[in-house]
């Protein structure tokens, strides 16, 4: 019986480190997510930037610059 005990009490800090351990992985899936989306808007406005680089070179060339 005092076996029994033991291991329904090990059963339920289990159960416990389990669900933290769920929650965890949900919270940094969530940050991993927006770390992505982060680094995607980035790396957009980068592309928007040398963009708009090309085309003031452009104008530059053009004008004979």
């Amino acid at each position: 019986m005092e076996r029994y005990g033991a291991l329904k009490h090990e059963h339920s800090e289990l159960v416990h480190a389990l669900r933290a351990s769920t929650q965890r992985v949900a919270a940094l899936e969530s940050e991993l997510r927006q770390g992505n989306q982060l680094r995607a808007d980035v790396a957009k406005r980068i592309d928007d930037l040398v963009g708009q680089i090309d085309q003031i070179e452009g104008r530059f060339a053009a004008d004979g610059g």
